[in-house]
């Protein structure tokens, strides 16, 4: 428990300090990995416990299994949310960094020269015309707040598809049945 307190401060010290880059957003997909991988660690067990529970008669089925049950429940709905936290932390600092440079060129557009200087990757003392500050302003807007983008595919194929399957099962075996 000590190490994982000791990994979430180093995550949401990370998280804090880590400095904003908008074109390296995909970079910071890093932080997310450990929460990832408790999801679909979580996900994998409930799928072994319900294959379990399946198997087992109904009696069979003690207070110890459901106490464990409950136990392992709670102690990973933490770790999520501990691990959870550095990536909200980081959201937050993409979404103002992004938010600040749209005012910036929003500013620029209108016809602010100081302000079309201080422009996402400007070089110094030059001026942008109207259309490269349009297209960087549909960058910036193209950006994705959360850097757990680059995870998304593999939520969807382990945490969605499992209990979409169990439903379905459920359905067809009550249609036949």
């Amino acid at each position: 428990m000590a190490m994982l307190l000791a990994y979430f401060r180093t995550l949401m010290l990370i998280a804090r300090q880590i400095q904003v880059d908008l074109f390296r957003i995909a970079h910071y997909a890093a932080i997310s990995i450990p929460f990832v991988n408790i999801v679909v660690a979580s996900m994998l067990v409930l799928s072994c416990v319900m294959i379990v529970g399946f198997t087992l008669p109904a009696e069979g089925f003690s207070k110890e299994a459901a106490t464990v049950s409950m136990v392992f429940g709670l102690t990973m709905s933490c770790m999520m949310l501990l691990l959870f936290m550095p990536i909200w932390v980081l959201r937050q600092r993409i979404r103002d960094v992004k938010q600040a440079q749209l005012d910036i060129i929003a500013n620029a557009l209108a016809g602010d020269t100081q302000a079309n200087s201080q422009v996402l990757n400007a070089l110094p003392g030059q001026l942008l015309s109207t259309e490269e500050l349009m297209v960087r302003q549909l960058y910036v807007n193209a950006q994705w707040d959360w850097p757990i983008a680059a995870h998304i595919q593999k939520l969807i194929a382990f945490c969605l598809l499992p209990p979409l399957t169990w439903v379905l099962a459920a359905a067809v075996e009550n249609f036949l049945f």
